[in-house]
């Protein structure tokens, strides 16, 4: 299966194709390295990333609440870094309250 039957389009015009190719000799395409097929693939990756740091963004904010830190400042931080906001609240667990020297 060539690039142009993938791409539907012309595999002599690389800028015209989601994929790299590398041509040599004649003018012939040697490899095509990113095909329609992996370029789809990736974007499925992509949208599911996009999907789970969305996600974390609400769960983030009612675990901050739980543990009684601030939840706008969490919401934030979990806009910033995804997913990896609501691991970072796991690890530091509740807020510690300064006690009472009486």
């Amino acid at each position: 299966m060539t690039a142009e039957e993938l791409c539907g389009s012309d595999a002599h015009h690389p800028q015209a194709m989601d994929s790299l190719t590398f041509c040599g000799g004649q003018g012939r395409a040697v490899a095509v390295v990113l095909t329609c097929r992996a370029a789809s693939e990736m974007a499925m990756g992509f949208w599911l990333f996009v999907i789970i740091s969305l996600g974390s963004i609400p769960l983030a904010g009612a675990m901050a609440r739980e543990r009684g830190r601030s939840s706008r400042a969490w919401l934030w931080v979990a806009a910033a870094v995804g997913p990896l906001a609501p691991l970072l609240l796991l690890i530091l667990g509740d807020v510690k309250l300064p006690t009472s020297a009486n």
